[in-house]
């Protein structure tokens, strides 16, 4: 009981009487059933919807994972013509946004709370800034106008190397991008404690205006 509410990083610690957890070894296993110590399994939310949005099309909205430009995944950021590579309908301002069932975190504390990203490829060489949001819930197919007033609150920059490969650039590709600042998981939380369904984030670049 003295323990309850309280956090701790117990390490393995093994016995004739099998696996347990402890610090220094101390605790372990008890053999009666009503003092057990559990530890749930992390929790990892299902994705139940992401869209790209683009500022230059903001009535439409796309759904079809297998067409451009779902197919290539999550677009951010100003894309612009670049000689030899006409971007036709692709020109100009990205942004994307994806949401997660939480239905598994009603009630839970939660300890710490991440949003994983690849970065597969950038236009130019050198780094760019990549905001993580909070956005209102939503749903695929949603455009540019739908977003609109959605995005609530900045939760974290990352500052990320290239992932082009061409043209003399030498990025990594791809690339992980892990947001995991205190205010993630404080909004986590929050969802947690209220019993919500999902939670959804937006991505942003940093400068909309650089190409």
């Amino acid at each position: 009981d003295e323990l309850r509410g309280r956090s701790r990083k117990l390490p393995v610690v093994s016995g004739g009487g099998g696996q347990g957890v402890g610090r220094r070894g101390a605790l372990r296993w008890a053999r009666n059933p009503g003092s057990r110590v559990v530890f749930p399994p992390p929790f990892s939310g299902k994705r139940m919807h992401w869209a790209s949005v683009h500022q230059q099309q903001p009535s439409r909205g796309w759904t079809d994972d297998a067409r451009w430009p779902r197919a290539g995944g999550m677009r951010v950021g100003n894309l612009q013509w670049w000689p030899g590579y006409p971007c036709d309908q692709a020109c100009g301002l990205w942004r994307s946004a994806i949401r997660f069932d939480t239905r598994g975190l009603a009630g839970k504390q939660i300890i710490s709370a991440s949003v994983k990203a690849v970065q597969s490829h950038t236009s130019g060489c050198g780094s760019y800034g990549l905001e993580l949001w909070h956005v209102d819930s939503f749903t695929s197919g949603v455009s540019w106008n739908g977003m609109l007033g959605k995005w609530n609150t900045r939760l974290e920059t990352q500052n990320i190397d290239s992932s082009n490969r061409s043209g003399g650039c030498t990025g990594t590709q791809p690339h992980g991008v892990t947001y995991d600042s205190s205010a993630v998981r404080s909004l986590v939380q929050q969802v947690a404690n209220a019993g919500g369904t999902s939670v959804s984030f937006g991505f942003q670049s940093s400068d909309e205006l650089a190409k």
